[in-house]
């Protein structure tokens, strides 16, 4: 998911910090079924035995999957940061080298440019091998495989998993009918399909009226939880 225009909330924030440490933390423990219920992978008849479960748990402070907002906390410490690395040494190395053809440069200059080039070139495609892994291999991130190519993805899952960025679309929707205006991102998003825009923060139709107790975070189901990654 990309690109929620809102700047209000600290979870949207793509930079890491100590929170994000922590979430992200918890996060690849439940990847690999170490904590809660959802099982290795998200498939709850893969489970490691209780008690080891239970004492992985006691040991992290386990008390529940935290509401995300639109990034997950994987994306912001370990997806985002890294892609704009590997990015950037492409790119600046990449120029370094055809500037060989119109500046003498040294050839220890054109070595190191090229070692850092083709390394950087491979992590890509570990990471892009890594980000695919992730919606294909994860049973929980399957509703996320479609909206790599519709760019929506499901209300149900951002109920689920997505809880703080529910709420707020859920606030935003109020605000925008009590100024009797029609949301201003992704008018042609279908109202009826109960999806959102994966790239922008759009006011979902078909989300209904806020739950009680709607300004209270509520705990995503352990058995859809799950991190993205992207598509985002």
């Amino acid at each position: 998911m990309h690109g929620l225009t809102t700047g209000a909330s600290r979870r949207h924030r793509l930079l890491p910090d100590r929170e994000t440490l922590r979430d992200a933390g918890i996060e690849l423990l439940s990847y690999v079924g170490l904590v809660g219920d959802q099982g290795v992978l998200g498939f709850p008849g893969l489970q490691w035995p209780t008690a080891w479960r239970r004492e992985v748990e006691r040991a992290v402070g386990f008390r529940g999957f935290p509401p995300e907002g639109k990034y997950l906390a994987t994306q912001r410490l370990l997806s985002y940061p890294l892609w704009v690395l590997v990015s950037l040494v492409v790119v600046a190395t990449g120029l370094l080298k055809a500037m060989r053809y119109a500046y003498p440069l040294p050839a220890a200059v054109v070595r190191w440019s090229t070692t850092l080039h083709d390394w950087a070139f491979i992590a890509t495609i570990v990471l892009l091998a890594i980000h695919v892994a992730a919606v294909t291999v994860v049973r929980s991130n399957w509703p996320l495989l479609r909206s790599m190519f519709t760019g929506t993805v499901s209300l149900e899952h951002v109920r689920a998993v997505h809880g703080r960025w529910y709420l707020e679309l859920l606030r935003e929707m109020e605000a925008n009918t009590a100024a009797g205006s029609a949301p201003t991102e992704a008018a042609s998003a279908p109202a009826a399909a109960g999806s959102i825009p994966a790239t922008a923060g759009p006011t979902p139709a078909s989300a209904g009226p806020a739950p009680a107790g709607a300004g209270d975070v509520p705990r995503p189901d352990h058995t859809d939880r799950g991190g993205k990654e992207a598509p985002r």
